[in-house]
C-alpha cells in the first residue's frame, strides 16, 4: 500500500511542511496531480524558484520525488 510520509516545499535552506495540503491533492499515486506554489506556501521567498519534495512508501520501499510547479506523478 501507498503511504505519504512527508511533503516539503521550498528552496535553499528554507522549507515548509506542506504534508496535509499535498495529501489532499493525491487521490491515486499513479495519476497526475497539479500544484501551484502560491497555494502551498505563498510567503516563502517570493520570486525564487522552489521545489516540492515528497517522501512516500510504496509496498515497503521508500522513495523521494522532486517537482517544480505544474503536473506531477509519484508512481509510473
Amino acid at each position: 500500500p501507498f503511504t505519504l510520509i512527508e511533503a516539503r516545499f521550498g528552496a535553499g535552506l528554507t522549507w515548509a511542511d506542506v504534508t496535509p495540503t499535498v495529501r489532499g491533492l493525491i487521490r491515486d499515486p499513479a495519476k497526475p496531480f497539479t500544484f501551484d506554489g502560491r497555494t502551498l506556501e505563498p510567503d516563502l521567498w517570493p520570486g525564487v524558484p522552489k521545489w516540492l519534495a515528497v517522501w512516500f512508501d510504496d509496498h515497503g520501499r521508500r522513495y523521494v520525488r522532486l517537482f517544480r510547479e505544474g503536473e506531477c506523478r509519484l508512481l509510473p
